[in-house]
């Protein structure tokens, strides 16, 4: 844009910032409006200039009212709910001051020369049917005054009436076109962009639908789906990564096998719900008591793994110790009814000699199996 055009526009800008205008439409009618009245301020002045140096008074007060009415616009635009009525209102003394100035002026000077600007503007402003309402309004206001006011000594020869109505009605036909041809290829562009607003919403709501259902997924092959804690598969492909990790790091790293003493007890006397409910309320104390970096997962039925980071088996069994008396001293609630459980506990550590998954949890099953056998409600070590 040339350096010259930018300030004009900022001044545009900043009236236009002033009103409550929020439609995208009503924005830029009003920018129309305001970049009309800037550009009408210093014609009008220069009009009034040259009509009050050639003593025709009655014509420069006419334009500096309409002046007045074109600044005082602007200044009132912020506290006008409704901008529309300063158009309407404006227009109408904007089509007053030409036929007055067509009346009042001298023949030979061809003021009536200035109503061509009209239909440019009233159309720029009011779009294509309003304005080619008002620009007809206008044309046929001044051939009337040419053709049935005898009071008036018009000094017009009939070739020039002729040529003005042709003129006028040329440059109308023109702007009422290619204001239509504007819209047109506007609407157009405007469906496409409707369109593509809505396509992408689509595609922004199918992204997430697809987002939420590859969780959805993911929850479902990870997770064991009534304690929400990691199912066997994935703890063990967890496990052996972290085992990896830990043997290259030279870290410690136990792994601790759960197993609920005599659960089906607990079925038989008060049935597969309360049992289910213990093994949500279990694996929740597992998680509660476990730290971030720590994995837990159900091996199925009533049988739990943890793996301890970063831990050996001393503090592996003082860990798994605590939790054992923890889970032995709580009282479990199903239907107002009191339940309780002991677990027994065999862990095992990776080392030189235990050092992948396979060998780890069977070295602890072994541990867990000697718990059992040996009393339950214990921890036994590899």
């Amino acid at each position: 844009m040339h350096p010259l055009l930018v300030k004009p526009l900022n001044v545009v800008d900043c009236i236009a910032l002033r009103s409550n205008r929020k439609n995208p439409n009503d924005a830029r009618r009003l920018n129309h409006y305001i970049l009309l009245v800037l550009i009408s301020i210093p014609l009008s002045i220069m009009f009034i200039i040259r009509n009050a140096i050639a003593n025709n008074y009655d014509i420069a007060v006419i334009v500096s009212i309409f002046l007045s009415c074109m600044i005082t616009s602007l200044l009132v635009i912020s506290k006008l709910k409704r901008v529309e009525i300063l158009y309407h209102a404006n227009n109408f003394v904007l089509v007053s001051m030409f036929i007055l100035v067509f009346i009042l002026g001298d023949k030979s000077e061809g003021q009536i020369l200035w109503s061509y600007t009209y239909p440019l503007l009233s159309i720029f402003l009011f779009g294509n049917r309003l304005g080619t309402s008002w620009s007809l309004i206008l044309f046929f206001t001044i051939v009337g005054h040419l053709k049935l006011n005898s009071n008036l000594d018009f000094s017009y020869s009939t070739d020039f009436e002729i040529r003005f109505c042709i003129i006028y009605l040329t440059i109308l036909s023109i702007t009422s076109w290619l204001e239509y041809d504007r819209n047109r290829y506007t609407n157009k562009s405007r469906s496409q962009v409707k369109a593509l607003k809505r396509e992408r919403t689509s595609l922004n709501q199918e992204i997430k639908r697809r987002i939420v259902l590859e969780r959805e997924l993911n929850k479902l092959a990870n997770e064991d789906t009534l304690t929400e804690i990691y199912n066997r598969r994935y703890f063990m492909s967890r496990a052996s990564e972290e085992i990896s990790s830990a043997q290259r790091d030279g870290t410690p790293l136990s792994m601790a096998i759960i197993d609920i003493d005599k659960f089906k007890c607990v079925n038989d006397k008060y049935g597969h719900p309360a049992g289910d409910k213990i093994l949500k309320c279990f694996a929740q104390h597992c998680k509660e008591m476990l730290r971030k970096s720590d994995i837990v997962g159900r091996f199925g039925g009533e049988e739990f793994a943890i793996l301890l980071l970063n831990t050996s088996v001393e503090q592996a069994q003082q860990i798994m110790d605590r939790f054992r008396q923890e889970i032995s001293e709580h009282t479990f609630l199903f239907n107002s009814i009191e339940m309780k459980i002991t677990i027994s506990i065999g862990i095992c550590v990776s080392g030189e000699k235990i050092s992948d998954i396979d060998r780890l949890y069977s070295e602890a099953d072994k541990a867990l199996y000697y718990a059992k056998r040996s009393g339950r409600n214990k921890v036994e070590l590899a």
